[in-house]
């Protein structure tokens, strides 16, 4: 699980019943620390689609029933020098399924 405070842990809390499941409390400060533990054998973890990274055969990701869903927004002024860049950029962390 991710340190208190990050969405996904509330998030995670909300879809797992943690009395159910979780015999140590091993907690990450990043996405990337979970990944370390997960591809160490210590433990499953929840795992945004954004950062899973198909790549990494040392891993497997399955998608869930259930569909936790959060919305971020890319932001900036009309008038920003950058507009089409930022487009761009907005297309890029568009919502991508599991490969």
């Amino acid at each position: 699980m991710l340190d208190e405070g990050h969405c996904l842990r509330d998030q995670a809390l909300k879809l797992c019943d943690p009395a159910r499941f979780v015999e140590h409390d091993f907690r990450a400060s990043s996405l990337e620390t979970l990944r370390f533990m997960v591809k160490n054998g210590v433990g499953v973890t929840l795992m945004p689609s954004v950062a899973i990274q198909p790549e990494d055969k040392d891993i497997r990701y399955i998608d869930i029933r259930q569909r936790p869903s959060r919305s971020i927004a890319l932001v900036w002024l009309k008038t920003h020098p950058r507009s089409a860049l930022l487009e761009t950029m907005a297309k890029l962390l568009a919502y991508k399924p599991l490969p």
